[in-house]
């Protein structure tokens, strides 16, 4: 269908994004589908969340209480590196000595990498400064949290999904920075309500939660959210 086009994930992330209303009405309608012919009832759905990994790995995270010693570090660097070039410059003007073409590449190179690092530190006192709240910026993935995962922490996203029970269909998704999916299971119960009410369906629907740091699973009538037992 598309002659045999592998696009990159950037291309692919960017298509994801310019057509998120699109691409929420295709899922929309898919779910309306199988409900018509059966495949999904409604009737039972089971929600869970799953970590997903970000695009930041950890020395792109930038912590309030080392900001400044990293800011020190790279002025230091860029400090060094164009003092080097300076000396490497008299001595070619001054002294004739011809200068490989490999050492100005490294220098050059080295320069451009701590400003990168510097655009960066600055990025993250300004998010800092404004978001008083936060005590890490993540420089690759500034949209990105620490999740903890099986004892783990890793640099991602929580992804939620509702699964309905009769084929295990997923039914309904969302991508949230929250740590915690206790704090997002009111949230997925009313995205649940409120598909159900675009689609027209009208079966009474019990979801079951299951949470990590639960011993059993935690119950709710889709219609109102409130829990059993």
């Amino acid at each position: 269908m598309v002659e045999g086009l592998k696009p990159d994930f950037k291309t692919t992330a960017d298509f994801r994004k310019d057509n998120a209303k699109a691409l929420k009405n295709v899922f929309k309608e898919f779910v309306l589908f199988c409900h018509k012919m059966g495949l999904i009832s409604m009737r039972l759905l089971a929600l869970d969340g799953t970590k997903l990994r970000g695009q930041n790995g950890h020395r792109e995270v930038y912590r309030r209480d080392k900001l400044s010693e990293i800011e020190r570090a790279v002025g230091q660097g860029l400090a060094r590196y164009f003092e080097e070039t300076e000396e490497l410059d008299r001595r070619q003007d001054l002294e004739g000595i011809l200068i490989r073409r490999e050492k100005v590449v490294e220098l050059t190179k080295k320069i451009k990498t701590l400003r990168r690092k510097q655009e960066k530190v600055n990025a993250a006192k300004e998010f800092l400064e404004t978001h008083p709240e936060e005590s890490i910026y993540l420089g690759n993935d500034p949209d990105s949290r620490l999740q903890k995962d099986k004892g783990l922490v890793q640099i991602g996203y929580n992804g939620q999904n509702v699964v309905e029970a009769k084929n295990k269909l997923i039914v309904a998704v969302d991508v949230s920075s929250q740590q915690t999916d206790k704090r997002l299971l009111g949230a997925m119960v009313e995205r649940t309500i409120e598909l159900k009410n675009e689609l027209g369906i009208e079966e009474k629907s019990e979801m079951v939660a299951v949470l990590a740091t639960s011993t059993r699973p935690m119950y709710w009538p889709t219609s109102r959210v409130r829990r059993y037992g």
